[in-house]
Formats: C-alpha cells, sequence, structure tokens
C-alpha cells in the first residue's frame, strides 16, 4: 500500500468531520453548497464534542470553503446562510470578485498540475523508450560479435 502523507491524512479528516459532525448537525447549511456565514467557524466551535478539535474544525471548514463548488456558489446565491440555516447577510460584488479570482486561482493550478503530470508521464516514457532501444542495440551488438567470432572460429 502506498504511504499515506500528513497532508492526505488532513484532508482524509477534514472530509471525516465535515460529513460525521458537520453535515450531520447542521443539514440546512451543508445539504447544498451554499456561501456560509461569516464567522461560522465561532459559530459553531462552541459545540464541539471531544473528539475533534477547534483546529480540526478550523481545517474542515478551510477545506470545505476553498473548494471548486464552493466558490462557484458565490454566482449562484444573494445571501450567505447562518448556521441555523436562516439566510444571513448579502454577498457583496467584493464577495463575489474574490470567490472568482479564489476559483481562477484553483482552476489554474489543477491545469498546471495536469500539465506538469503529462509532462512526467511522456518524460517517463521517454526514459522507458530509451532503456529499450539501448537493450536492443546492446542485444545487437552481441549478436553480430558471436557472429564475427563464430566466422573466425570456422574460417
Amino acid at each position: 500500500m502506498g504511504r499515506v502523507t500528513k497532508s492526505k491524512l488532513n484532508k482524509t479528516r477534514c472530509r471525516e468531520i465535515y460529513e460525521t459532525w458537520l453535515c450531520v448537525n447542521y443539514p440546512q447549511c451543508f445539504e447544498k453548497t451554499r456561501p456560509l456565514q461569516k464567522q461560522f467557524f465561532q459559530a459553531v466551535a462552541d459545540g464541539l464534542p471531544e473528539d475533534i478539535t477547534r483546529t480540526q474544525l478550523r481545517k474542515s471548514l478551510e477545506w470545505y470553503c476553498t473548494s471548486i463548488v464552493y466558490h462557484e456558489s458565490f454566482g449562484e446565491y444573494d445571501q450567505r446562510i447562518n448556521s441555523d440555516g436562516s439566510e444571513g447577510e448579502a454577498i457583496t460584488i467584493e464577495d463575489r470578485a474574490y470567490a472568482q479570482r479564489e476559483l481562477t486561482d484553483s482552476l489554474a493550478r489543477i491545469a498546471a498540475s495536469k500539465e506538469r503530470s503529462l509532462a512526467e508521464k511522456k518524460k517517463e516514457k521517454r526514459a522507458r523508450q530509451d532503456a529499450f532501444y539501448k537493450k536492443q542495440a546492446k542485444e545487437k551488438r552481441k549478436a553480430k560479435a558471436a557472429s564475427i567470432k563464430k566466422e573466425d572460429q570456422e574460417g
């Protein structure tokens, strides 16, 4: 099995907290991806169970609020949602602009990552091809040397 990195564990734990605590205790806020009220963390942090730290909650909300779908939701709704599920404050032009910048940056990072991945795959493929052709050339040289040696012994 592959090695599990700290960031992978953090993402896994963030998703776990989101699915098992936030969605269960605040379903009205998370049934659809909507912009959350500002200071949502403070509104829900006091009700944390003992097995979830404030830092884990903060990281989980950060994970949720940096998703592409979350940033896209700023274009779909006019108001944020409060922790009790009621309509919150209006989404400002600045909020929408910030979400759009974050969305653009996220999509650019994904594209760059895919590009790097493709370049790495091409490089690996080229290295395998080079190794294959070198091996083939070496075998041909050996076969030719053996053929010459056999001719010398016969002749």
